[in-house]
This record gives C-alpha cells, sequence and structure tokens, in this order.
C-alpha cells in the first residue's frame, strides 16, 4: 500500500502537468481545491499554531470557529454595530453574530442570507422554531424547529484560565 506522502507526490506531480494551476488564466482552478482537500485528509490539522501568545499579540478581538469536519479557524471581529458583530477570517469566511446568535455568513458553500434566531434568548431552556434564509441553494423562510437545554456547570480549561461554565446544547431540527 502506498504512503501517504507518496500519494501526495502524486497528485503534487500530476498538478503540475496541467497547463495553469491558479495563474491568471485560472484553466485548472479545481486542482488547488483538490491539493488542498487531499492535505486536510492526511494531516491533522495543528491547533499548537493558535496559542494564547498569538492571541496576545493581535490587537483585535478574535475567535476559534471551527464549522462541520472542517479544520478550526481564526476570525477577527471587523466591526461591532448595535448588536451585530461582524467576523472575518483570513480566507474571507464572514459571519455575523447577533445576540449570541449567527444570523449571517457568506463565504461558505451555503450561506445563511437571514434568520428570525436572534429574537430567541439563548438564556433559559425552551423549544422554539425559527426561519433562515439560504442562498445555495436558494432556501427562504426555511423553518427550523430547535430545543435548549442547559447542563451542569464545569470548570473548563481555556486559553486565558479557568473559567466555569454552563454548556446549552442546541438540537436543530428541520
Amino acid at each position: 500500500m502506498p504512503s501517504k506522502f507518496s500519494f501526495l507526490i502524486l497528485i503534487i506531480f500530476l498538478s503540475y502537468g496541467c497547463s495553469s494551476i491558479g495563474g491568471s488564466s485560472n484553466i485548472a482552478p479545481g486542482y488547488l481545491d483538490a491539493l488542498k482537500l487531499v492535505k486536510n485528509y492526511f494531516y491533522e490539522e495543528d491547533n499548537s499554531v493558535l496559542n494564547r501568545e498569538l492571541i496576545n499579540d493581535i490587537p483585535y478581538a478574535s475567535m476559534k470557529l471551527k464549522i462541520g469536519k472542517g479544520p478550526t479557524g481564526l476570525l477577527i471581529l471587523e466591526e461591532k454595530k448595535q448588536n451585530k458583530e461582524y467576523w472575518v477570517s483570513a480566507d474571507s469566511i464572514y459571519v455575523v453574530i447577533n445576540k449570541g446568535r449567527i444570523i449571517q455568513t457568506s463565504g461558505l458553500s451555503n450561506n445563511i442570507t437571514h434568520s428570525t434566531a436572534s429574537d430567541i434568548p439563548l438564556n433559559k431552556e425552551n423549544k422554539y422554531s425559527y426561519l433562515n434564509n439560504y442562498d445555495k441553494p436558494k432556501l427562504n423562510s426555511f423553518k427550523l424547529d430547535a430545543t435548549l437545554t442547559k447542563g451542569p456547570i464545569e470548570t473548563i480549561e481555556l486559553i486565558n484560565g479557568k473559567k466555569r461554565l454552563a454548556l446549552f446544547v442546541e438540537i436543530i431540527k428541520n
């Protein structure tokens, strides 16, 4: 069985056989995406890059975000207007948060263009429904049913020290 390294070299070799990779003509833009997927498959994410020193050196508010099975990314607070926070990543993923809930995204394969979720309080257990609009495929007023439950208060080790936190679990169904 070939090693992971041999497979990666083969993919790189095949990619260089194409007439253009990431050039201005963009003849083979899919190869760059394929290489990123192969890298993510064979090499686990190195979370040591996002350490306390790096975060302290950033003069802006920041947070770590992981979507699904993808890698953890660092987002920087770009702007805050009223209750809305506008976060951006290095690869141009935008997340808008209102009252603790994601209400809009940009740069993902299927973005939330509008959400009524911010109208629901996050501080108490309850059952509720809200509506999201998505862009690909276009879905308007897509109803989501959710249940929010509060777990026990636990002491959690964070980058900036230990904190006593309550875990809220939100189960969303459509």
